[in-house]
């Protein structure tokens, strides 16, 4: 492949404080500019992977690379700082505060006013509705309205790499056509996307490549044909309906 790796996860084991081991052998590669979904059961580690990465968990064998250098040791503001963007499952904003507040702490690592106006630019433009609502509280807006709020903050860092953690949970299926189709322009505009969904055939449908984890390992991987052909992918999620 001509692109370039962005985000390589070699082999990773990680527990939770305290010592519960989710993730034995875990490896991920995303590729500049493509959508990367991993898909898998509940209790899978596909929701541990991503907070691996993000420093969230102890990461106890393995390397994890970013643009070839190592985010073992760094602290989750680091990493956001090196370029990774994350949104955490369950739609996480601030109720009480407005989406304009919402999205301003989503740029805390800027000091420069200038750059925090030209990323909330960047963010209305995806998001128009979000620049509409921009002084309403954000505790008083519908779910998938949050979630955009969500990943409108995680792009206040104008990451290289964005991270969803189930972004189509709970919402209605008008907002899950419309997450996916905004999950779709921001590939388009150049962003390298890791997925992380349990709504398995749209996750395939828009991705690059994929991954299927079972118990904290790779299952299977490879290009969207492959996975959608599969007979095992097939009879876990796409004959009997998504997990």
């Amino acid at each position: 492949m001509n692109k370039n790796s962005l985000l390589e996860i070699k082999t990773i084991s990680a527990s939770y404080p305290g010592g519960m081991q989710v993730l034995n052998g875990v490896s991920i590669q995303a590729f500049e500019g493509e959508i990367v979904s991993v898909i898998g059961s509940n209790g899978a580690g596909k929701s541990s992977t991503l907070k691996s990465v993000m420093g969230f968990l102890n990461v106890t064998k393995g390397e994890i690379l970013f643009k070839g250098k190592s985010l073992k040791g760094l602290r989750p503001e680091q990493i956001l700082s090196a370029g990774l963007g994350y949104v955490p499952q369950g739609r996480v904003v601030f109720e009480k505060m407005t989406v304009k507040e919402n999205l301003e702490l989503g740029a805390f690592i800027f000091q420069d006013s200038r750059k925090i106006a030209e990323s909330m630019s960047n963010v209305f433009s995806i998001f128009p509705l979000l620049e509409e609502r921009q002084e309403q509280f954000a505790g008083t807006m519908s779910g998938g309205e949050q979630q955009m709020i969500a990943v409108g903050r995680s792009l206040m860092t104008n990451p290289n790499i964005l991270m969803l953690d189930e972004p189509s949970l709970g919402l209605s299926p008008k907002y899950v056509s419309e997450i996916f189709e905004k999950i779709i322009e921001l590939s388009n505009q150049g962003f390298t996307i890791i997925l992380v969904e349990q709504n398995v055939t749209q996750a395939l449908e828009i991705c690059d490549r994929g991954y299927l984890l079972e118990l904290g390992r790779n299952k299977i991987e490879g290009t969207r044909d492959q996975l959608i052909s599969s007979h095992e992918v097939h009879n876990m999620f796409l004959g009997g309906g998504n997990s």
